[in-house]
């Protein structure tokens, strides 16, 4: 089987109807599907895995470990505008109008295969008359679990995404306790030190050492 590089026009030879392949010409990874044929990328990671889990610490209040995932999305080019359709099934809440941003490289690492064929992403989009490109992008995601909520942190943005409505203020609720402490601590400052100078000083000192402990606990 021939395919053609969409990246530099050199005509390649296969002999296999389904696989991803590199132009031996310009080093582009493709895939492709019978007689359609795409680029393969991927967005640059720029978050740090200890980054991300402390996202989701402020998310969620709890300490979760990540692992790193690269989802795979159909980026297809028309006549006007560009559409992205993500190539794996999920229950992601806001996946199929997410758009992968970030620096773009080449793909050299092994991915898995998108769920979707390129035909049947061609017939979700419902333009595959006016279809220019194809190609395939595979976005950074650090994945965490906890019990039946799934977290996907963008490894490029830090966006996150659930399979769940999550409430940010779940993790604002961990830290009552040190606003309650060191209201009181101020409050017994003001009673007991004579000088209006001395209680200034002192709260200061106390709350700075109070809210010093405190970051370095959720880092922990």
């Amino acid at each position: 089987m021939e395919i053609r590089c969409p990246q530099c026009d050199a005509v390649i030879n296969t002999g296999i109807e389904h696989k991803v392949v590199k132009c031996p010409y310009c080093s582009t990874n493709l895939y492709y599907e019978k007689d359609k044929v795409l680029t393969k990328e991927s967005i640059k990671t720029t978050l740090e895995a200890r980054v991300a889990e402390r996202l989701l610490f402020e998310r969620t209040g709890k300490k979760l470990k990540v692992e790193l995932e690269y989802f795979p999305f159909y980026r297809i080019q028309t006549d006007g505008k560009t559409i992205f359709l993500p190539g794996k099934k999920t229950d992601l809440i806001g996946i199929n109008s997410y758009i992968p941003q970030g620096d773009r490289i080449t793909l050299d690492i092994k991915v898995s295969m998108p769920d979707l064929t390129i035909d049947e992403a061609l017939e979700a989009m419902g333009e595959e008359e006016g279809v220019k490109s194809i190609g395939l992008i595979y976005l950074p995601f650090f994945t965490a679990k906890d019990d039946d909520t799934v977290y996907y942190v963008d490894g490029a943005r830090g966006n996150i995404l659930s399979n769940r409505l999550t409430e940010k203020g779940e993790s604002a609720r961990n830290h009552y306790p040190f606003a309650l402490l060191s209201f009181s601590i101020i409050m017994i400052v003001a009673l007991f030190f004579p000088t209006l100078s001395f209680k200034l000083i002192s709260v200061v000192a106390i709350t700075f050492l109070l809210w010093y402990y405190d970051r370095e606990k959720q880092n922990a």
